[in-house]
């Protein structure tokens, strides 16, 4: 039987031990652990009954669509981050994207509902009502919106250590943010669930987006208060989201993923 289950669970892609694989998936263990029981893949349904209480949105099965048909539609209803604010997140079976997605969903829903209804409102500005489509490229806040929802790095600190961090993700230099996580006047979370998915993967050594997040009031100590700095992270970037951040991909700085995984392990 065991031999069986080991055959399922690699020919199909699931691995049900993938939060083992990196303590970058801290965030996501706990919310995780009612999913990865499974011998295969959770159904979308299984997705949402789990998720959908902390998410706040509820997660229904997408259905293919061709590549001709990616950027037409018949209402701007129809797109998927207005489907969003209309509280549905639309999700593809047995992917990887889209199940870490989720998850990220129910750690930081405030701020994904935030970034997506950012989204929504650009799409809505661009929406081409007579040929009912999209338009045809992004515009640079949307550009940098996707490069949160995807890449980005959470980087929690004191406002007095604003400048200094911000400083260190600008240069790329793993020493300078090592030594402030390692000195913890930094909290590194992250965020994007392209990046999860490429630690499950085993994917290339990944380049983030650094949002800096100044708090005024001390930094919870990581591992203990892992859901104080989640939450914290949460409110945090949805205000910026709320208000006028990022209008362009300069906006923010970059880190080294695996720096940030070496001193998190």
């Amino acid at each position: 039987m065991a031999a069986h289950m080991s055959r399922v669970v690699e020919d199909d892609g699931w691995q049900p031990r993938f939060v083992d694989k990196s303590a970058l998936f801290a965030p996501l263990r706990a919310l995780a652990a009612p999913l990865v029981l499974h011998a295969s893949w959770p159904t979308v349904d299984e997705v949402s009954r789990v998720l959908e209480p902390r998410a706040g949105v509820r997660f229904v099965v997408q259905p293919p669509r061709g590549r001709r048909k990616r950027r037409a539609t018949t209402s701007i209803d129809a797109v998927y981050d207005a489907q969003i604010t209309l509280g549905l997140v639309p999700t593809r079976e047995r992917s990887w994207h889209d199940f870490l997605n989720a998850l990220v969903w129910a750690r930081f829903p405030r701020a994904k509902r935030a970034l997506h209804a950012r989204q929504a409102a650009a799409i809505r500005a661009g929406f081409d009502v007579v040929a009912g489509r999209v338009a045809k490229t992004r515009t640079r806040e949307q550009d940098a919106l996707a490069m949160i929802d995807e890449g980005g790095v959470m980087l929690l600190c004191s406002s007095e250590d604003e400048a200094e961090v911000r400083a260190a993700t600008q240069t790329l230099d793993a020493a300078i943010l090592g030594g402030l996580l390692d000195r913890r006047r930094v909290q590194a979370i992250v965020f994007g669930h392209a990046l999860y998915e490429g630690l499950v993967l085993d994917g290339p050594p990944a380049i983030a987006a650094a949002c800096v997040l100044p708090i005024d009031e001390p930094l919870p100590a990581l591992p203990d208060a892992l859901d104080a700095a989640c939450t914290l992270v949460d409110a945090a970037l949805a205000v910026r989201l709320e208000g006028r951040f990022p209008q362009s991909r300069d906006d923010f700085g970059h880190v080294a993923l695996a720096a940030i995984a070496a001193r998190n392990g």
